[in-house]
């Protein structure tokens, strides 16, 4: 079954303003880093062209040079990275995998590549992805925020934003000022990626770079959890390939769901397909204690408005609902009096018109 939230169900006073900008910021920036690594691959074809050597055998230590798919596609993966020491991990977990090389062999085959890549990097354009991802053994705060707004794909960035928005926009409405919302989402990327580089350096594992707004989302939907647990999220539900329509959710269990599938599977698996789902637990963590510590206050503050609000769009919604089974049920009477005999066919329509007068 999928999930996908687009929007609360709430009437907002203002703009949400900031939510927008980070929305429209996280665009402009993904499109920056799709040029660049259009450019950076530009670079790389002809690079591994020029390396590439048939009369070398498969084996060789010069494996850059013996297969252009994995010269191109290990070059430019190289390009991106911000800690280049990490081609020391691929190769070798590589190598665990295939046996090719020797221990002996390895040390080699590791320093002809690095040279490959140090002559590629000469020459080749600068990774925008390198200088934008957190490096977790580097613990610079500032690269938490710009890999906070850069992606790995468009629907990476498009599904994080969407999940984004059908929280962030509520939020920062019942936060009341700005300068409290942006604080709130600098200081749950902080806490993501200061427990991601924790949790690389108690399990002494390589430190692979993360980038994503996935750990702000998640902590923008624990907060909602906190202060509006009540309110209704509007969302689309799969079902296998069966489409159900929108379907509105109370924001708990929404948070309840999604955090809680992620630490199952942060738990249950080694392997999390390339998802960074310590900044999920981590942030959804954040977000909800954040508001049990510090917006006590403010929950009491908006909670009878709040509730008013809800009760609102619950009616709002019954009579829309009540006026689409009304119009169903009155084409449903115009379909039978297409199949009856007269006599019948008014019986049956006389049966259905006081019920559709009654809800409409």
């Amino acid at each position: 079954m999928l999930i996908i939230p687009y929007s609360a169900e709430l009437s907002l006073a203002k703009p949400p303003l900031v939510t927008y900008a980070v929305i429209l910021l996280c665009l402009i920036i993904y499109y920056m880093q799709d040029t660049n690594r259009a450019d950076i691959i530009q670079a790389t074809q002809p690079f591994c062209n020029q390396l590439y050597d048939e009369t070398l055998d498969q084996n060789d230590l010069d494996f850059l040079s013996t297969q252009k798919s994995t010269c191109v596609g290990f070059i430019y993966n190289m390009h991106s990275q911000p800690d280049k020491s990490i081609i020391d991990h691929w190769i070798k977990k590589e190598n665990d995998k295939s046996h090719i090389y020797s221990d002996e062999e390895l040390e080699d085959v590791i320093q002809i590549a690095k040279q490959h890549y140090n002559n590629f990097s000469l020459e080749a354009p600068a990774s925008l992805d390198a200088k934008l991802m957190y490096n977790p053994a580097s613990w610079n705060p500032i690269r938490t925020i710009s890999s906070a707004l850069s992606h790995a794909s468009w629907w990476h960035v498009i599904g994080n934003l969407i999940f984004f928005f059908a929280f962030a926009a509520a939020i920062e409405t019942l936060l009341a000022r700005k300068l409290h919302y942006i604080g709130f989402m600098i200081m749950v990327a902080l806490i993501t990626d200061i427990t991601y580089s924790l949790t690389i350096a108690i399990n002494n594992s390589p430190p692979i770079p993360s980038l994503g707004l996935s750990g702000v989302v998640s902590g923008v939907i624990g907060l909602s959890a906190f202060l509006m647990p009540k309110a209704r999220i509007r969302t689309f539900i799969w079902v296998i390939v069966f489409f159900v329509r929108a379907f509105p959710m109370p924001a708990w269990i929404l948070a309840l769901w999604f955090i809680g599938w992620d630490a199952y599977n942060l738990m249950a698996y080694s392997d999390h397909g390339g998802i960074n789902l310590v900044a999920h637990v981590s942030g959804g963590v954040a977000g909800y204690l954040y508001g049990f510590f510090f917006l006590k206050n403010r929950r009491e503050e908006i909670q009878d408005e709040l509730n008013d609000e809800i009760e609102y769009m619950k009616s709002t919604r019954n009579k829309q609902f009540a006026t689409t089974n009304s119009y169903k049920l009155l084409q449903r009477g115009r379909q039978v009096s297409t199949k009856y005999p007269r006599a019948g066919r008014k019986a049956r329509i006389r049966k259905l018109q006081p019920k559709t007068v009654s809800i409409s």
